[in-house]
């Protein structure tokens, strides 16, 4: 299981995560938009504040199986920071991002091999897309339609790293969030990539919470929350 937690933001008051993430915070809790060196967070004018109001994990998300491993945080006023945001949310049926071998990107404050140490500085790392996961060792464990695995011998997300975002970027530039970083065995191992929440068959899940501001649901950018 990836430990510690990342946010990604999907408007100005909310935010994505993995809901196995969910139990470790409650209201009031800080999170840090634009962090990117956790030893220099205090003192940064880069990074904003902010707090949580409530988290709301998926409908049907299973904490054995971690089906629909993804939650919707509230927080308690917008972010009045203008980072630059994640273009789209992936859509059901659009395989783009989901061919074998597709290089993604995932990117986090997790350990930098299994078992190691978490990172200081936001890391990321491209990773092939994994569509027949079923066929590596995880087996019936992989959910194809809430799940999708991405990484190789040597390339993978980490401990830490839930709840950060796996995305595809186009030729323009823009980029596309696929999936949540969820669970996995060990780290960068040929046989066990790492496994994302799935966001396509999520988005309409996802899309009537901030129902203010559905116009700007789809803009997303990596955010922190301390232990």
């Amino acid at each position: 299981q990836r430990q510690m937690c990342i946010r990604d933001s999907i408007s100005p008051q909310y935010a994505i995560t993995a809901a196995h993430c969910a139990p470790y915070w409650g209201t009031g809790d800080p999170i840090y938009l634009g962090q990117h060196k956790e030893s220099e967070r205090d003192g940064d004018g880069c990074v904003e504040t902010m707090y949580i109001e409530s988290i709301v994990s998926h409908e049907s998300y299973n904490d054995w199986t971690l089906q629909n491993d993804i939650a919707v945080i509230k927080l308690t006023e917008a972010s009045q920071f203008g980072y630059a945001p994640i273009d789209h949310l992936d859509q059901p049926g659009d395989g783009t991002w989901h061919e074998p071998g597709t290089p993604l990107v995932a990117a986090g404050w997790g350990t930098l091999s299994s078992g190691g140490s978490a990172a200081d500085t936001a890391q990321h790392v491209v990773v092939p897309a994994v569509p027949d996961c079923w066929e590596t060792e995880y087996g019936e464990g992989y959910d194809p339609d809430t799940m999708v695995c991405a990484g190789a011998e040597g390339v993978d997300s980490c401990q830490g790293d839930s709840g950060g975002p796996l995305f595809g970027i186009d030729s323009s530039g823009e980029r596309t969030l696929v999936g949540v970083v969820s669970w996995g065995i060990g780290c960068a191992q040929s046989q066990y990539p790492g496994v994302y929440a799935l966001v396509s068959p999520a988005r309409a899940w996802i899309k009537p919470r901030p129902r203010a501001e559905a116009a700007t649901l789809h803009k997303l950018s990596l955010i922190h929350i301390s232990e």
